[in-house]
C-alpha cells in the first residue's frame, strides 16, 4: 500500500485505458511459423531483434502515456482550446521519439554485447535475465521539441497559470515525500532530533530541485523504495551533509542506496539539462 501512495505522489494516475492497452501488449504473442531453410544464425538475430522493437514499442507507449498526461494536464489546468490542445498532442508523439534515440542505441548495444555467443536454447532465458536498462535519453518532456511547441503554443498568460499549477503541485508533493523520507532516515539511521531538524528542510529543497529529473526511474507498476528516495540526501550540499551526519551514518546511508547509487548521476545528467546546474558535491 505504501508503494503504490509514493507512485501516487511521484506521477499522475495512470489512465485505465493506458493500463488495459499495457496489459494486452504484455501477453504473449502467437507462435510463429519458422522457415525451414533459415539457419540457426537467422532464427537467433530475428530473436533479438523482435525483442528489440517489443521492448522499444513498450518503452514508447510508457513515455508517450506519461507525457500525454502532462498535456492533459495542461489542457485541462488552462483551459485549451482544441486547435491549442492537437498540437501538443502532436508534438508530444515527436518529443517521445526524439527522446529515445540516445536510449534505443544504448539498449541495443547492451542486447547484442550480452547475447553474444548465445544459442537457440539458451536465447529466451537469457533475454529475459537482460530486462530493459533504465537509464539513458532525455525525458521527452524536457526535449527542445516540447519546450520550444509550449512556448509556441501556449500564450504568456497560459504558461504562467500552469507554471503557478505545476509549482503548488510540486511544493505538495516535496513536502509529503521529505516527511516521509525524514521518517524513514530516523529510524535507518537513528537521527537525532536536532539532525531531524536541519534535515527536513534540506530533503524538502531537494525534492524541489531533483523531483522532476527522477521520471525515468519510477516503475509503475510496483511503486517506489525508501532507498531510491534516500537519494534525494545526495541533493544537499555534501559539505552540509557531512557536517549533520556522523560517519557511521553517512556509511549507512550509502550502504542502504547502494543499489541505485549508479542512478543518481543520471538524475544529475537529467537536471543539468533541464536547469543547467553543476552537479552536487
Amino acid at each position: 500500500m505504501m508503494k503504490h501512495f509514493f507512485t501516487v505522489l511521484l506521477l499522475p494516475a495512470m489512465p485505465l485505458a493506458a493500463q488495459i492497452m499495457r496489459a494486452e501488449a504484455a501477453k504473449p504473442a502467437p507462435a510463429e511459423a519458422i522457415d525451414p531453410e533459415m539457419t540457426d544464425g537467422d532464427r537467433l538475430a530475428m530473436v533479438i531483434n523482435r525483442n528489440l522493437a517489443e521492448t522499444d514499442m513498450d518503452r514508447s507507449k510508457a513515455s508517450l502515456e506519461q507525457l500525454t498526461l502532462i498535456a492533459g494536464d495542461i489542457e485541462r489546468v488552462v483551459q485549451l482550446p482544441p486547435e491549442q490542445a492537437k498540437l501538443l498532442r502532436i508534438a508530444a508523439k515527436g518529443a517521445v521519439d526524439t527522446s529515445l534515440e540516445s536510449w534505443r542505441a544504448a539498449q541495443e548495444t547492451r542486447v547484442r554485447e550480452q547475447l553474444a555467443g548465445a544459442t537457440l536454447d539458451s536465447i529466451q532465458e537469457r533475454l529475459e535475465s537482460l530486462g530493459e536498462i533504465h537509464v539513458g535519453g532525455t525525458p521527452p518532456q524536457d526535449t527542445p521539441l516540447w519546450t520550444e511547441t509550449l512556448n509556441r503554443v501556449l500564450t504568456e498568460p497560459q504558461r504562467a497559470t500552469f507554471k503557478a499549477a505545476t509549482e503548488e503541485r510540486m511544493a505538495y508533493r516535496a513536502a509529503a515525500l521529505s516527511a516521509m523520507l525524514i521518517s524513514e532516515m530516523e529510524k535507518k539511521l537513528s537521527l537525532t532530533l536536532p539532525q531531524t531538524e536541519r534535515l527536513e528542510p534540506l530533503l524538502k529543497k531537494s525534492f524541489m530541485d531533483y523531483l522532476p529529473d527522477m521520471g525515468n526511474y519510477i516503475d509503475r507498476n510496483s511503486g517506489i523504495d525508501f532507498r531510491l528516495l534516500m537519494l534525494m540526501a545526495n541533493g544537499i550540499p555534501g559539505a552540509t551533509r557531512r557536517e549533520i551526519l556522523t560517519d557511521a551514518q553517512q556509511a549507512e546511508l550509502q550502504a542502504v542506496t547502494a543499489d541505485f547509487s549508479g542512478w543518481w548521476q543520471s538524475i544529475l545528467q537529467n537536471h543539468q539539462r533541464r536547469v543547467g546546474n553543476a552537479p552536487q558535491q
